[in-house]
């Protein structure tokens, strides 16, 4: 081995980041089926991002960094909803991953991006204000927190004046005024949402007011953290009842709704 070729190998005693692992395996996969393409890409992408766990990664500061990267598909093509940190509103927001490549600045799930990025602060004042209408008479609808409640409701906004407790989603209400400690509920409260794309992947989400998760079709972006890949994990995040709860039970498809399935309670 000559001398250069040493200089490019890692030292032999720091352990390499699951996301390295990962790039091998992806550069294998892409080796196997012959996709040379991608395989370049992959390379290069490797070369600028894979960092050994012994540095910056491993610290708390490194972990925060990862929070101020900008989202990244990846060189692979598969379709994986994701979530990544927005440093500039301070949200999290979901995008599509290829699967392979891009960087740590990706999570499963809402609240896990929350946990590691979202800034640790009380809840704003403007979410104990009363919702307002406004002067004008437009008719935006729109959000405000039900402080009484512990969630957020809609209401029609006029479209001048009013306060700041209005926002123009339900993710965008709750990540704001719900405390930390309701928010992993919150999610639960949602309404189903295929999302804004045209891909067909069976989700799973949970109907608070009849208290059970229920099938449906996500299009593959777009929605909301109310969406599971199992009945099962489902239930026992929003429901806790799973104890109780005996089996899915397959139904004729509803074109109007793309509910499915349901899980039936003993």
């Amino acid at each position: 081995m000559s001398a250069r070729t040493r200089e490019r190998l890692p030292p032999p005693l720091l352990h390499w980041t699951k996301y390295a692992w990962e790039m091998r395996a992806c550069a294998a996969a892409l080796w196997q089926y012959g996709d040379a393409g991608s395989l370049r890409r992959l390379a290069g992408n490797a070369e600028n991002t894979i960092v050994p766990s012994g540095q910056a990664s491993s610290s708390a500061e490194g972990r925060r960094r990862r929070c101020y990267l900008p989202p990244e598909t990846g060189v692979c093509r598969a379709r994986i909803p994701k979530w990544y940190y927005d440093h500039l509103t301070g949200q999290c927001k979901e995008f599509i991953y290829g699967g392979c490549g891009g960087n740590r600045n990706q999570f499963s799930t809402i609240e896990e991006c929350l946990a590691e990025c979202a800034p640790r602060r009380h809840v704003p004042r403007s979410c104990y204000e009363a919702p307002e209408t406004g002067r004008c008479r437009a008719r935006h609808p729109s959000w405000y927190f039900d402080s009484r409640l512990g969630h957020c409701k809609m209401f029609i906004y006029g479209g001048c004046d009013g306060n700041r407790n209005r926002f123009s989603t339900e993710e965008e209400c709750m990540g704001t005024c719900s405390p930390p400690n309701k928010r992993k509920r919150n999610v639960c409260s949602l309404k189903a949402r295929s999302g804004n794309c045209k891909g067909y992947n069976p989700r799973w989400t949970y109907d608070h007011k009849e208290d059970i998760c229920r099938g449906f079709v996500y299009s593959g972006c777009g929605g909301n953290a109310n969406r599971f890949s199992t009945c099962l994990d489902c239930m026992r995040r929003c429901s806790g009842r799973d104890g109780h709860l005996r089996r899915c039970i397959l139904l004729t498809p509803k074109f109007n709704d793309k509910y499915y399935v349901a899980w039936e309670p003993e």
